[in-house]
């Protein structure tokens, strides 16, 4: 059974991976790319916490304001430009909810 610290990564890693993907296939897409950032920020702040110590209150509020504002980027961009899709949004809200999740963990430990 994978541990839960790995299996958090790996689901970031996967989300990074469809948005890498589909940016490289609409290159035009400004919220394809902020969700790439949105995906991409978690994992290496949860990489860098395993080898140092970092402030995890500072982290959240970073993660949680990052995936926010990709998420707005994808919703103006589907609504103002009329580009992408709704569901466009999906992806940074995933990545902010399971960094949540995952801090959640660390504090019950």
């Amino acid at each position: 059974m994978i541990e839960t610290k790995r299996l958090y990564k790996i689901v970031w890693l996967l989300l990074f991976v469809v948005s890498a993907c589909r940016f490289m296939l609409e290159t035009a897409s400004v919220s394809l790319f902020a969700a790439m950032i949105a995906c991409g920020l978690p994992l290496l702040g949860a990489l860098a916490s395993e080898r140092k110590v970092l402030d995890q209150s500072f982290l959240t509020i970073l993660m949680v304001t990052v995936c926010a504002v990709a998420s707005a980027i994808a919703l103006a961009q589907w609504k103002v430009i009329g580009n992408g899709t709704p569901l466009d949004a999906l992806i940074p809200c995933a990545a902010g909810m399971l960094w949540l999740i995952h801090q959640k963990g660390r504090v019950s430990q």
